[in-house]
């Protein structure tokens, strides 16, 4: 009699074990002999956005018998068409899991059928079916930012090389900044940046060229505290890696101006009281003083546009030089305006007979500067020695800032109010004026692209025939 009872013992706890159970947790149910039921599912019914890996998932209210679950039983449909799953029995929970990724924004339905049945074999009390949605396409993410180097960087100036590739000149540093220079591939991808770190104020003011495998750049240096004379200074880097090449002082209690190359690969920068030629090397090979120069590039020539005070009223004027490579002017060209102050913002040749100045008039007042911005082309003859106004543009908007020549067209830039980029042809007709960013600086323009440096860590870049805004 010990051993029968014992036996019985045993039974129940078997069937204790193959009880009923809640989300696969067994419980208690004598022999699961009353039919199971769904009591819940996953997704639920009418989920939105399902993630299209998720396994769908079958709790029931009693342990299910495993043979009584099938691909008919239990099953995924799209519509019509049955989703290949494989699917898992733990107790009380019937798991499917879909042999590949669902669709996006797909409805889904889930069938269980009376055939399912319980572990003592009772079967389910009625079929159940619910229907979910996958989630939407997710839009791919945002491209990284081209032509951007990080938040701490400010980007003052711009060129490009003969192959497309784009150089930045700027700052960082607070309150004792220092230069650096970066490089870009043509297609925005960043290259290299180095840094000149001093102990002083390195500021780039100066221009930037790019050219001959080597890049090269003019920022004036001054004593920390903004006190003592400064120093205008030219530094080379190699195009390939950014290793430093040299770097040269070419003046003292002055500010830089322009910078360019000739075909031998000499050097011109400007500042406020000369021009200086140096050779490949970094040398002073040459200096002339062409009173107050601004900026100056180099096709076939050396053209340089500055500013000088003129009499005792201080009245400035501008003027045009064009010398040769040994730095002796060909031919001068001197002009005055109505208004008080004349300042010169860029002079370029194009195929040594038309030099282009873009400018500003202006008058200053104690409470106020009015200004006119305008631009000029002259022709030159006689082997450049002599020139002739060829037209004259005046521009509505803010301060001419920076100017390019590229492809037969014009573009220069505007800062203030109105700040603007600015297309023009050859005969100083505005194809086009599109609104860009305050603070536009330097300019470049290479192919179709034209590039904008406006004093934050990126370019902006424009499509140089339509002018519409790339980024």
């Amino acid at each position: 009699m010990f051993r029968s009872f014992a036996a019985v013992l045993a039974v129940v706890a078997v069937s204790m074990q193959m009880g009923c159970g809640d989300g696969g947790a067994v419980r208690p149910c004598p022999g699961c002999s009353v039919s199971p039921a769904v009591v819940s599912v996953f997704p639920a019914d009418g989920a939105l956005n399902a993630p299209i890996t998720t396994a769908v998932t079958v709790n029931f209210s009693c342990s299910v018998d495993p043979v009584s679950v099938t691909d008919t039983t239990v099953r995924l449909m799209a519509g019509e068409t049955l989703v290949p799953t494989i699917a898992t029995v733990e107790g009380a929970r019937v798991t499917l899991t879909p042999k590949s990724s669902l669709a996006n924004t797909t409805l889904y339905t889930g069938y269980v059928s009376v055939s399912v049945k319980s572990v003592a074999g009772a079967p389910l009390v009625r079929p159940y079916s619910w229907s979910f949605t996958t989630e939407s396409i997710s839009p791919p993410p945002p491209p990284p930012p081209l032509f951007t180097l990080d938040a701490t960087r400010q980007i003052v100036n711009v060129a490009t090389d003969e192959g497309g590739n784009v150089f930045v000149y700027g700052y960082f540093g607070s309150p004792v900044p220092d230069i650096f220079v970066a490089k870009f591939g043509a297609d925005g991808t960043f290259g290299w940046l180095k840094e000149v770190v001093t102990p002083d104020i390195d500021w780039p003011q100066g221009g930037i060229v790019a050219q001959g495998g080597r890049v090269f750049v003019q920022r004036y240096r001054q004593a920390t505290g903004g006190s003592g004379l400064t120093h205008v200074i030219v530094d080379a880097f190699a195009s390939a890696d950014g290793a430093p090449l040299w770097s040269t002082e070419v003046d003292a209690g002055s500010m830089p101006g322009g910078i360019t190359l000739d075909a031998a690969g000499n050097v011109y920068a400007t500042n406020s009281h000369d021009t200086v030629k140096l050779d490949s090397t970094g040398a002073i090979v040459g200096r002339t003083t062409f009173g107050g120069s601004a900026n100056l590039f180099a096709l076939g020539g050396l053209f340089v546009a500055g500013v000088q005070y003129v009499d005792a009223t201080n009245l400035i004027d501008r003027y045009l030089t064009r010398s040769d490579a040994s730095l002796v002017p060909t031919w001068t060209e001197w002009r005055r305006d109505t208004f008080e102050q004349d300042a010169i913002v860029l002079a370029y040749s194009v195929n040594d007979a038309l030099v282009f100045v873009a400018e500003d008039s202006y008058v200053a007042t104690p409470t106020s500067v009015t200004f006119q911005p305008y631009v000029s082309a002259y022709k030159l003859s006689g082997g450049g020695t002599t020139d002739t106004l060829a037209w004259t543009k005046s521009l509505s908007g803010g301060r001419l800032t920076a100017a390019a020549f590229a492809g037969s067209a014009l573009y220069v830039t505007q800062d203030g109010v109105a700040p603007n980029l600015v297309k023009l042809d050859v005969s100083g007709n505005v194809t086009w004026t599109v609104p860009v960013s305050k603070g536009s600086l330097g300019l470049a323009v290479y192919n179709t692209s034209v590039f904008i440096a406006t004093g934050g860590n990126g370019l902006s870049v424009y499509d140089a025939g339509t002018g519409a805004k790339i980024q």
